[in-house]
């Protein structure tokens, strides 16, 4: 279990890093994935997964290909996910949302 709540707060990390690094506040980040800044900051935390819907919008923002967000392994193209690979980040989404880790959901 432990395992699993460290990769949801590295995931966290990864996009308060990118979301750093592309000079941008937690308002700035929310207002361009049509997010409440406190979604964001729940999800840099490591207290929210975020939805399949939210990972795609921040994805595209911080120009950060979505499987990267989610292992930390660098894409080898700036192409967005083909379909068979956004399935499968649906289904890691779904999984980390169905185990029971006192994480907040709100939708």
């Amino acid at each position: 279990m432990k395992s699993i709540k460290n990769r949801i707060k590295q995931m966290g990390e990864r996009i308060e890093k990118g979301r750093e690094n592309s000079s941008m506040s937690n308002i700035e980040l929310a207002k361009r994935c049509q997010l409440s800044p406190e979604y964001i900051a729940e999800v840099e935390i490591g207290v929210r997964v975020p939805s399949f819907s939210a990972l795609q919008r921040i994805s595209r923002a911080l120009q950060i290909p979505p499987e990267e967000i989610l292992t930390g392994k660098r894409a080898h193209t700036l192409h967005y996910t083909n379909e068979k690979t956004l399935v499968k980040i649906k289904k890691i989404i779904n999984l980390l949302k169905s185990i029971n880790l006192e994480v907040v959901w709100k939708g």
